[in-house]
């Protein structure tokens, strides 16, 4: 299964894991780790209901965003910053 499109939370991707446009995969990685841990839902048994579905859904959203980073899909089609992807010749 491919990553799921963010237009469904209306958050740029880069946003979302503390990051600017223009961070390399490293950068990305780093965050995305140093968030996870932050949000993962295992990290909040203490929380109440209410605060453990937050975390649950700041960790999917966190993990989206990387997975739409990492697959290059945010370098080709960015909120649409970037131009489209020109076909070379046949």
């Amino acid at each position: 299964m491919g990553p799921r499109p963010l237009r469904r939370y209306r958050m740029d991707p880069y946003v979302v894991l503390g990051l600017s446009s223009s961070a390399t995969a490293a950068e990305v990685k780093a965050a995305y780790k140093r968030q996870a841990m932050r949000w993962h839902p295992d990290m909040h048994s203490n929380a109440t209901d209410a605060q453990l579905k937050a975390a649950a859904k700041k960790f999917q959203q966190l993990s989206d965003a990387h997975e739409w980073i990492m697959s290059g899909r945010a370098d080709r089609q960015h909120s649409g910053r970037c131009a489209p992807v020109e076909k070379g010749p046949p």
